[in-house]
């Protein structure tokens, strides 16, 4: 038989599969910066969100300017015109 008790089996199969300490904190520094990546990642796609908003804000904007100035253009030449006599 072993001349070993339970005990020191227990302790030696612990040993083995132990982690160690480093391998914890590596542990812990990768899911911090997993954690960290995400908030980063939330707050560009909230940037990404507010700009896309300006934009179309700016685009109906612009297409609501073009439209006025279209038909002020056209209220001129309908002014400048001057009825052609025979």
């Amino acid at each position: 038989m072993s001349d070993k008790t339970r005990l020191e089996h227990d302790i030696e199969r612990h040993e083995m599969y132990r982690t160690p300490p480093g391998v914890i904190l590596l542990i812990i520094l990768l899911i911090l910066a997993l954690f960290a990546s995400g908030i980063y990642i939330y707050k560009l796609r909230q940037d990404i969100i507010r700009k896309d908003q300006e934009i179309t804000m700016m685009r109906e904007n612009l297409q609501r300017e073009k439209a006025k100035l279209l038909s002020k253009i056209k209220q001129f030449e309908n002014k400048t015109k001057t009825p052609t006599s025979d």
